[in-house]
């Protein structure tokens, strides 16, 4: 299991960066939707920030199917390659990040191409299409400004 959450700070598995971005309200129970909604205002919120860690996280520590035999936890269960994959989409190692700053190196680094290589591996991949909500919720976050002529209008 792992440990009490620090005040300000959310403990993440790189790839539970992705899942946060695309959430959809959608989960193993109604508590688990609750504490993953709660996860997804404190990443948006400013000056949130980001551990970035290996093994059972703040996203983890809500799950009903947390046990100490989690499925999740073996070392064949496929989590640790999502979490690389998604560590080296971002460029980042474990350790304490700004939360917009994870958000931006997301948005430069993602494609939903991509998006499907980190989630090849994900038992959510068939049932939500999150590579395609995060290129959604990118463009959301970070809409593209528009671009004008240099001179007046006529």
């Amino acid at each position: 299991m792992s440990r009490p959450p620090t005040a300000g700070v959310i403990r993440l598995r790189p790839h539970h960066l992705l899942c946060l971005v695309a959430f959809q309200g959608e989960g193993y129970s109604p508590e688990f939707v609750e504490k993953t909604r709660g996860l997804q205002r404190a990443l948006l919120a400013d000056g949130t920030v980001i551990e970035l860690v290996r093994g059972p996280d703040d996203l983890c520590d809500g799950c009903p199917e947390m046990k100490e035999e989690c499925v999740s936890l073996a070392p064949d269960s496929g989590v640790d390659g999502l979490d690389h994959a998604a560590s080296a989409l971002l460029g980042v190692s474990p350790g304490r990040h700004r939360a917009a700053d994870l958000l931006q190196s997301l948005k430069d680094a993602y494609s939903a191409e991509r998006g499907y290589e980190v989630c090849g591996g994900c038992s959510w991949l068939p049932r939500m299409d999150c590579p395609r909500v995060i290129a959604i919720r990118l463009r959301e976050l970070f809409p593209e400004k528009p671009t004008h002529g240099g001179g007046p209008r006529a």
